[in-house]
């Protein structure tokens, strides 16, 4: 996990378990529409994309508004540490950009041609995005940057407004949920036959589902030839048993 950095609308604690932030924001509105910042705290710092904190006392139930899209074969797309290098850092000016210190020569969105490829042979597989980018620039404005044939294979995201609603502590209660159990959550509700996920973000993963993880290393994600290999042999294994008789 990344640590403090520059800057934003946002100041929180660095420390990993005591982050904390002093107001709620719906982070899809654009940046003039933000509230106001409360409390006292050092002007204009933000942590790097993605690394949000919220407060420990605001844990209500995660109620989703809708039911969501399904399909039969469903892959979790998590963006930063598996498309591109995880040093992904956003700026009021600037937006989302690569790190220039820490992912210098690595580009937002370069290993997508890996999974274009990669999916090729399975034209009925869906994706469900599991990133931060689903707050962040949120769910429509992140598929605006894949090509079509990834972004018509789209169902949904972990986390969509239209799907959760706008009530800032759904948003508060869906960041602190650990990765792992954000995409069984959403797989419990949209009930695919078979389900894999691809992500960097490998704490406190639900042990009876670790088997639909292939885990990424952050800085060569779907770059590393073990993680496509078992992209693979999950996607084969996935379709051969969704076409058996039952």
């Amino acid at each position: 996990m990344a640590e403090l950095l520059v800057g934003g609308p946002l100041c929180a604690h660095s420390v990993k378990g005591s982050a904390w932030m002093f107001a709620p924001v719906d982070f899809d509105m654009p940046d003039h529409a933000l509230p106001a910042q409360t409390g006292s705290f050092v002007s204009d710092v933000i942590l790097p994309f993605g690394e949000q904190a919220m407060t420990p006392e605001h844990k209500f139930p995660y109620v989703p508004a809708s039911k969501p899209r399904s399909a039969e074969v469903i892959l979790y797309l998590d963006l930063d540490g598996v498309v591109h290098h995880e040093k992904v850092l956003w700026h009021p000016g600037k937006g989302i950009y690569m790190s220039p210190y820490e992912a210098a020569g690595h580009t937002l969105f370069e290993w997508l041609p890996i999974l274009e490829q990669a999916l090729e042979p399975f034209p009925a597989l869906a994706l469900v995005l599991s990133s931060t980018w689903c707050i962040r620039p949120g769910y429509s404005a992140t598929l605006k940057r894949f090509p079509i044939t990834l972004r018509s294979r789209f169902i949904g995201g972990t986390y969509h407004r239209r799907v959760h609603g706008v009530d800032p502590w759904n948003q508060a209660m869906f960041r602190e949920t650990p990765r792992g159990v954000q995409i069984q959550q959403d797989a419990q509700r949209r009930r695919p036959r078979h389900w894999i996920a691809l992500d960097d973000d490998l704490e406190d993963w639900p042990a009876a589902y670790r088997h639909h993880l292939i885990a990424c290393d952050g800085t060569r994600g779907l770059s590393d030839p073990d993680v496509q290999r078992e992209l693979k042999e999950q996607l084969q294994r996935c379709h051969t048993t969704s076409s058996s008789p039952e």
